[in-house]
């Protein structure tokens, strides 16, 4: 199972998930496509839930952290 996971549905490639994530793991591969990892970013990934609580779409998921560790950080985009 991947560490992190994207609901293509949900998800607008805003790039607020890269932009916040404290340990900058978090990238767009090629222009179009949905966030990934970088390669090897597992083993730099802090699990703080960052990602999954800045999305306002909630179209990230992380495999060790629980959806309602991580609640919604509201901003103004």
């Amino acid at each position: 199972m991947a560490l992190l996971t994207v609901d293509q549905e949900k998800c607008k490639r805003d790039g607020i998930c890269i932009a916040e994530c404290p340990a900058a793991i978090i990238e767009f591969k090629e222009k179009g496509a949905f966030p990934t990892l970088i390669d090897g970013g597992e083993e730099f990934c802090i699990s703080c839930g960052h990602c999954v609580a800045v999305c306002p779409h909630g179209a990230m998921s992380h495999a060790i952290m629980k959806p309602e560790n991580c609640p919604p950080v509201q901003h103004e985009w």
